[in-house]
């Protein structure tokens, strides 16, 4: 039932008017607060069914009152149909009202309050005229579809390598410490299959004349792999499986399989998604070219990224997806900037492992190679850091990407320092005079230290040694 009605015709002059909207499964609560001038005024408070018809009297009750704002928490399912019922409705008078929504802690409660859907929708008017609400991102259709994939893909992911850490973890306890043995090759899954066989128990001898008598059925790279194997794996030969862990273990090889089997499906899915959508699929091309970043990453970050406007510089969006530094302050401690932690965590994956990428095994020549080959040389005892810097490299590229909707050039650095405007062909001259810059600035980045260090030394024959240094670097730059 209505209460507290406040009479008025249209907006009033100087006046700020919130809608606090409360979703539930069966009702909407809604209460209107004013703002006239310092004075909050409560307008009216009113309970309607979450239905069809209820949804609509809700529009046609706050059209009567001209909000500018209308503040719900996010809650799934639920505040997206109401979401949706607002901005298709056709009788408001001034153009839709802005709807803004908020995570659901956004209302902090003490312990032991009671909780009411009239305190909850006040709470949420009160923060609307204040106009200090952050609005948590609704993503658009096609974007909750590609995150809702790519995130299971994400799960699958997780699923797949427990399942090979428990049955590798389980080969240890049992003293198979097979040099070079990875589950998560092809060769390393058939020796398993093999060992887990009928008959073998877990016999590598057995598993070798198997193997050599032509009686098992593998592909011809992984057989030659295991006969690589060969004399480092007979060392092993006193080694059995119990029926009991036989068992068990085919049992999460099974399971294994069948979490294989839908993550593929998945991936098959996304390219799909992806390809039926234009605009996704230019945006996702145009990242898989960075170094680092797979198919299935790329299409993450457009999932969880969805509108890149968002972000007012790249430094926001380093961030949003835990590349950025934060600073460590409190009274007078003074801490050392760190990677921050309240980010995206499923982007920060995804860049996390682009960096990883690139500092460990990234073959093809590229500005974002030479970074990190730059990174591990000045972090030669962290190499971390050196993978947490590229990575942040890769976050500028992939926001100058999606921000400016430019292709990503893998020698624009080289190219924009060189003065060449040809892309990604840098004449020999041109890069030996780039080469030559970087080398007279690391020179005179050692003088200038070493002229330092020399100034603080007291008088003697090291002071002596260390400008008679200096002099003949002076003359070799010359």
């Amino acid at each position: 039932m209505a209460k507290n009605h406040f009479k008025f015709l249209g907006n009033p002059v100087e006046a700020r008017i919130a809608a606090g909207l409360d979703v539930h499964k069966y009702k909407l609560k809604v209460l209107l607060l004013g703002r006239f001038g310092r004075e909050n005024k409560q307008l009216g408070e009113q309970l309607f069914s979450h239905t069809t018809t209820g949804k609509t009297e809700l529009c046609r009750y706050l059209a009567n009152y001209c909000p500018d704002e209308i503040v719900m928490e996010k809650t799934g399912k639920l505040s997206d149909s109401v979401l949706d019922a607002i901005n298709k409705y056709r009788g408001w008078k001034n153009g839709v009202p802005r709807v803004t929504v908020v995570p659901p802690d956004t209302i902090k409660r003490f312990a032991g309050e009671r909780h009411t859907d009239s305190n909850s929708a006040f709470q949420l008017a009160r923060l609307g005229i204040s106009g200090l609400l952050n609005a948590i991102h609704v993503p658009s259709a096609a974007g909750q579809q590609l995150k809702t994939l790519t995130r299971e893909s994400e799960r699958y992911t997780k699923q797949s390598t427990a399942f090979i850490n428990n049955m590798k973890d389980m080969l240890s306890g049992l003293g198979y410490t097979l040099p070079d043995f990875k589950l998560t090759s092809e060769w390393g899954l058939a020796l398993l299959k093999l060992l887990l066989a009928d008959g073998i128990d877990g016999n590598i001898v057995k598993v070798y004349e198997l193997l050599e008598a032509g009686h098992v059925d593998i592909h011809v790279a992984s057989k030659k792999a295991l006969l690589d194997r060969k004399a480092e794996y007979l060392q092993y030969s006193y080694l059995s499986i119990p029926p009991f862990y036989v068992r068990y273990m085919q049992r999460q090889l099974v399971a294994l399989e069948m979490v294989e089997a839908l993550k593929a499906s998945n991936l098959k899915h996304i390219e799909d998604t992806v390809n039926e959508t234009p605009l996704l699929k230019d945006r996702v091309q145009a990242i898989e070219h960075v170094g680092g970043i797979s198919s299935p990453g790329a299409a993450g970050i457009i999932a969880e990224v969805d509108d890149i406007e968002r972000f007012g510089s790249w430094k926001q969006f380093a961030l949003y997806v835990g590349r950025g530094v934060a600073p460590d302050e409190s009274g007078e401690h003074v801490g050392a900037p760190h990677m921050t932690k309240r980010c995206n965590h499923h982007l920060k994956r995804i860049f996390k492992q682009a960096g990883f990428t690139v500092c460990r095994s990234a073959l093809e020549d590229s500005d974002i190679r030479r970074y990190a080959l730059r990174q591990l040389g000045k972090h030669p005892h962290s190499k971390m850091i050196a993978q947490a810097n590229t990575s942040a490299k890769i976050v500028k590229i992939v926001y100058k990407i999606l921000h400016d909707n430019v292709n990503y050039d893998p020698f624009h650095d080289i190219t924009r320092k060189c003065g060449d405007s040809s892309l990604g062909d840098t004449p020999p001259r041109s890069e030996r005079d780039f080469c030559l810059k970087r080398a007279r600035m690391r020179a005179k980045r050692y003088r200038k230290s070493t002229r330092k260090t020399m100034n603080e030394l007291p008088p003697g024959e090291l002071k002596s040694t260390l400008s008679r240094v200096l002099e003949l670097f002076d003359k070799s730059l010359e």
